[in-house]
């Protein structure tokens, strides 16, 4: 068999799988959420982040929402956007793709549509509707993240039900191999919140059918790790991570209205703690690595996991 021959056919067998396409070795990212404040405390969170992606050459961020108090914004054009977001995090490392999660107060009086609109003014704020899903490459494996609107479900809101279809679909068609979900409300909390019964009820059974590796928050304003309590299951369940220390003030109210579904579900709080922070995330094709760090840039709790889906 010629060279030639045996490079197109090569060509063939990688054109032929559907993960021909290869990412890098390691996926790394952040997310912050409830930041949105045009406070120092929002400032201490920028530089910090801003640390942190330098040192560890961040892909992208993502928020969980809350982006601009205290009710969003009324214009796509709106000086918010730069006060808030675009020179407050205008450092070179920060300069990457940003991933949106709208929250309670930027969909106030119907405005969460403007910051959809943004996208269109601003290449690095990614937000195409007001949820969405997107997928990145780590190896030859595929990571999906799916993006909700979890004020529209909680609320009950018009379309909220098209929303859930929508989300039972993506997950139940999805080939990736891992799945990550991000939304504004937690849906298990021991923070001021407590946990969201409709997220329990309509979005959680979701996560667990199709082996979602972690469900991304914010709304309370701390630092928490919800998990399962180690057992031979502990790496095939999805794990809650709450991010909502990014600049509004921390909150130490405790909810613990949900520890009965939560011992329902062998679940525990492995760490919540009141105080400005955000989430880091390192994935590679078979490992996840989850830290929080401080205003400094110091990581204090540190959890890795392996692909619920594997």
């Amino acid at each position: 068999m010629s060279p030639g021959v045996l490079i197109l056919l090569l060509q063939l067998v990688v054109c032929a799988d559907g993960n021909s396409e290869r990412g890098p070795e390691k996926l790394v990212f952040a997310a912050i959420g409830d930041f949105g404040s045009g406070t120092i405390l929002q400032e201490y969170i920028s530089d910090a982040m801003a640390t942190w992606a330098r040192r560890a050459n961040a892909d992208f961020f993502i928020t969980t929402g809350d982006n601009i108090y205290p009710s969003g914004v009324r214009s796509e054009r709106s000086h918010s956007f730069n006060v808030l977001w675009n020179n407050m995090y205008s450092q070179p490392s920060l300069q990457k793709p940003w991933y949106i999660t709208l929250g309670n107060h930027d969909v106030r009086h119907g405005r969460g549509i403007y910051q959809v609109r943004y996208s269109a003014l601003n290449s690095r704020w990614n937000l195409p509707a007001t949820y969405y899903e997107f997928t990145k490459h780590v190896g030859r494996k595929t990571v999906q993240f799916v993006m909700l609107d979890t004020s529209n479900i909680v609320g009950r809101k018009r379309g909220h039900m098209t929303q859930l279809r929508w989300l039972r679909k993506t997950l139940a068609t999805s080939r990736a191999d891992w799945i990550i979900v991000c939304g504004h409300h937690p849906i298990y909390s021991t923070g001021e919140h407590g946990i969201s019964a409709a997220l329990y009820r309509y979005v959680r059974p979701y996560l667990e059918h199709h082996r979602v590796a972690l469900y991304i928050a914010g709304h309370d304003h701390n630092m928490e790790h919800i998990m399962v309590k180690r057992n031979s299951e502990t790496e095939r369940v999805v794990d809650y991570v709450i991010s909502g220390g990014g600049g509004a003030l921390p909150r130490k109210a405790r909810n613990f209205n949900g520890l009965s579904k939560m011992r329902e579900r062998n679940l525990h709080s492995s760490i919540m703690i009141s105080k400005l922070g955000f989430a880091t995330f390192e994935l590679t094709e078979t490992r996840l690595k989850v830290s929080f760090l401080d205003r400094l840039s110091r990581d204090y709790y540190i959890f890795t996991k392996g692909n619920p889906r594997s």
